[in-house]
């Protein structure tokens, strides 16, 4: 059975993803934040963790790895504050996440946005 872990999952993009993947059939889904409050479908796992520390990364995914018979998928839909981009913290989450994530061997799926592109009038694209 493939797991899905949703990091950040009480904020606006994380909570649609886990909405979301709750209901599918077949996906084992768990979602993470730092209390492990999330308002969530009773068959999915609540996990309280602090991913910005490589403990709580760890915790966050369980010791679950991928299998001959699924996945591990580990959405990181979590981030700093604005505020806290530049004193180094996105980057140890950024590091914990990864690392965590390639000592289980999952896939990471990195929730982004749009601020790596200038300014522009027309459509944004790959090229």
């Amino acid at each position: 059975m493939t797991t899905m872990t949703i990091l950040g999952a009480t904020g606006g993009i994380g909570a649609a993803i886990t909405a979301a993947a709750e209901a599918r059939t077949g996906l084992r889904v768990r979602a993470v934040n730092r209390s492990g409050d999330a308002t969530v479908a009773s068959t999915t796992e609540r996990v309280a963790a602090d991913i910005e520390t490589p403990a709580g990364a760890r915790a966050a995914l369980g010791g679950i790895t991928a299998s001959p018979d699924g996945d591990h998928v580990v959405v990181l839909a979590a981030q700093p504050p604005y505020h806290a981009w530049g004193d180094g913290r996105f980057e140890r989450l950024l590091d914990n996440v990864l690392t965590a994530t390639a000592e289980v061997g999952g896939k990471l799926v990195f929730v982004d946005n749009l601020y790596a592109y200038d300014n522009t009038a027309g459509p944004i694209t790959e090229k």
